[in-house]
Parts: C-alpha cells; sequence; structure tokens
C-alpha cells in the first residue's frame, strides 16, 4: 500500500453499512433501538462494529430510507401546488411526538424528508420554515410501502402450524419470510426472551389461511388433469361440487368466515371482512 493510500485510508471515518444507514435515516441510536424494538447495548454494538447488524434490521433502514425519500418527493409536489411558486411555506415538526403523528420514527427523519423537498424545489425559491399547522400548513408525512402478497406468501402462511391462533417459533432462525407477513398485515410477532418469537393470525391472515386451504381442498378434489387432457387419478369420495368462487361485489362464505369481494386484479382480491377490515389476499387461480 502506497503511503498516500495509508494516508487517506487512516483520514476516514469509520463506518459501516447500519450506522451510515441509521444516519442517512435520522436517528439517533435511542431512536433507532425503539425503531427495532430492541435494547440500546443492541444497537451500539453494531455501530461499533462489536457485531454484525443482522439482516433483518439492515432491510429496515433501507425500507425506512426508500420512505423517507419518497415522503420528501410527495411533500415537494405538494408545496408546489399550494405555494404557487410564490414562497415555499414548509412546516416543521414541534417535537418529537408531532414527528410520530406523521408516522415518522423521529423528528431527524422527518427533517430529512424536509431536505428532500427542498433539494427538489426551484433554485432561488423563497423559503419560509414554520412549525406546522395540521390543517393549515402541511409537513412532510411518511407512507408506509404497501406489499402485494404473492403464492409464496399464502404458503409460507400455510405452513405455520398455529395452535389456537398461535405459532411459536424458537432460536436464532431467519424470520424474514414471517417479518414480510407481519407487513403484509397477515400475522403479529411478540418476542417472548432474546431469541423466540410467538406469531398470532390477524383477522385478515385467518382470510387469506381460509382461502387457501379452500382452494386447496378444490385441488384435491378436482386433479388436474395430465397433458393432453387425460385425468390420470379420480377422487372415489364424494364430490364437494365447484366448492367457492370468487365474484365481484358479492359475498362469499367460506366455513364462518364471510368475504365481500370489491376488487379482484389477477390473482389479488380485496376484500370487506365482516368486521369492516378491508383487506387484500393472495386467491388461487382455481377460486375464480
Amino acid at each position: 500500500m502506497s503511503l498516500a493510500q495509508e494516508a487517506y485510508d487512516s483520514a476516514q471515518p469509520m463506518t459501516n453499512i447500519y450506522n451510515l444507514l441509521r444516519e442517512a435515516c435520522g436517528l439517533s441510536q435511542a431512536e433507532a433501538a425503539a425503531f427495532h424494538e430492541t435494547r440500546l447495548d443492541s444497537v451500539k454494538s453494531w455501530c461499533s462494529d462489536r457485531r454484525n447488524a443482522p439482516q433483518g434490521v439492515i432491510n429496515d433502514l433501507q425500507k425506512l430510507a426508500r420512505q423517507i425519500h419518497a415522503s420528501g418527493v410527495a411533500y415537494a409536489e405538494l408545496l408546489k401546488i399550494t405555494n404557487g411558486g410564490d414562497v415555499y411555506v414548509i412546516g416543521l415538526p414541534s417535537d418529537e411526538q408531532d414527528a410520530r403523528v406523521c408516522s415518522f420514527p423521529s423528528v431527524g427523519a422527518q427533517m430529512r424528508a424536509v431536505a428532500v423537498a427542498i433539494s427538489l424545489l426551484p433554485d432561488g425559491s423563497a423559503i419560509r420554515m414554520v412549525e406546522r399547522v395540521p390543517g393549515a400548513i402541511p409537513a412532510p408525512v411518511l407512507e408506509r410501502e404497501m406489499l402485494t402478497p404473492v403464492a409464496v406468501d399464502s404458503r409460507v402462511l400455510s405452513s405455520m402450524k398455529f395452535t389456537n391462533g398461535k405459532c411459536y417459533t424458537a432460536g436464532n432462525m431467519d424470520r424474514r419470510k414471517y417479518e414480510r407477513l407481519e407487513e403484509i398485515g397477515w400475522i403479529k410477532g411478540l418476542s417472548t426472551n432474546l431469541s423466540d418469537v410467538e406469531y398470532y393470525l390477524t383477522n385478515t391472515g385467518q382470510a387469506q389461511l381460509a382461502l387457501t386451504r379452500a382452494a386447496d381442498a378444490i385441488e384435491r378434489d378436482y386433479p388436474n388433469p395430465a397433458p393432453g387432457g387425460f385425468q390420470t387419478r379420480v377422487n372415489s369420495g364424494l364430490r364437494r361440487g365447484p366448492g367457492i368462487k370468487l365474484r365481484l361485489n358479492q359475498t362469499c362464505q367460506i366455513g364462518d368466515l364471510s368475504l365481500y369481494v370489491e376488487k379482484i386484479d389477477g390473482d389479488l382480491v380485496t376484500v370487506k371482512l365482516s368486521d369492516g377490515t378491508t383487506a387484500t389476499l393472495h386467491a388461487p387461480a382455481i377460486l375464480f
């Protein structure tokens, strides 16, 4: 290594991917601990490289960074519409609670979105920053990324062993597939200790599981034909008939579960549950 390279390297601040993303998201170490729902000591060890940050928390910060940027872009567009290009009045959070009202994990995260918005305003713009006034002076709002469920998600849910609505997972296992189901809204995880997590089915998850099981039952009753159109096996039991079918603007009954179909988009179906919840579910083709 050359002397010039050694001098350059020694002048660079030590950092890592986790720390870089944390700072880019405007989170202090304590705020990051709250965001990840973990101990402050864990965050400190990730920042100092004493321990490698789990891939899951890296993914969380990547997603948050994208959400902050998208929020800033949307806020810039709103400012251009509402301020008429005269003076851009930017609403700032009054405190941490106010930032959380706008769905940001911290004031620092919301200020990152403000900075993105300002960078997208015309050069030379007159900008005035004031404390936000709900209903009068808007501030950036963090919109959560909407995950679209796919076939593999319904299969992961079906593979989980639920007892009385609970599925217990133990040890330091890779839980990313379950975390994805949490984001979709089918399950909710609760850490019982440092390494074990218990997952609960949500109402939406119960509806998805019912759809998947109904499709599986129909598939078993009416096996797919072999190539050429000839069926190679016959179910000797009683036929259950065509089973359920999902039809737009109609109610589908699966056991005690009632689903009103509001929208069908390919293999995605938007339904309203009996409790009034609107949910997007993955529906196998055999249900249409």
